[in-house]
């Protein structure tokens, strides 16, 4: 596959239904390609090797149960792979897997008060296993205290406003 390299920023659903799986693209000697690139990869699976990083389709399961496309990070080295959610599609915006901000969209999108990702699931597999990889995605202890800080700070503006 020969797809001109593009920013990671710019990826978009329509990108990763013509290829699942994306890669950073090496240093292009002065045309303009930084670290930020990607490239699509040929094949439908997520390959094995000494080193790689890919940006991988999948989808993400709501606290309601809604599913919506998403972007998983996948790290390879040898045959131990990582992953790290990065974020989701939402009306082709893409939004990070936890935040209070993704939050209150997909609330508001979803009509679901607190709707949250809870779930995600690999589009693809990884190169000789015949089921695409799952997890769960959890918040992190910074994440919650951060959210209740601002909680309350709206409360406490709320009851000064009133």
């Amino acid at each position: 596959m020969q797809a001109m390299p593009k920013p990671v920023t710019r990826l978009t659903r329509s990108d990763f239904a013509v290829s699942p799986v994306w890669e950073w693209t090496p240093d292009d000697g002065g045309h303009g390609n930084d670290e930020s690139y990607v490239r699509p990869v040929a094949d439908e699976v997520i390959p094995r090797g000494q080193f790689g990083q890919f940006l991988v389709a999948a989808v993400a399961t709501l606290k309601d149960k809604t599913e919506i496309p998403a972007c998983v990070v996948v790290t390879v080295e040898g045959q131990r792979a990582t992953f790290t959610p990065e974020f989701v599609f939402l009306l082709d915006r893409q939004l990070p897997f936890v935040s209070n901000e993704t939050e209150r969209l997909l609330s508001r999108h979803t009509t679901h008060a607190g709707n949250r990702v809870v779930r995600w699931r690999l589009g693809v597999p990884l190169q000789g296993e015949s089921q695409p990889r799952q997890g769960s995605v959890r918040r992190s202890i910074g994440y919650l205290v951060a959210s209740l800080a601002i909680r309350v700070a709206l409360r406490r503006l709320s009851r000064e406003r009133a």
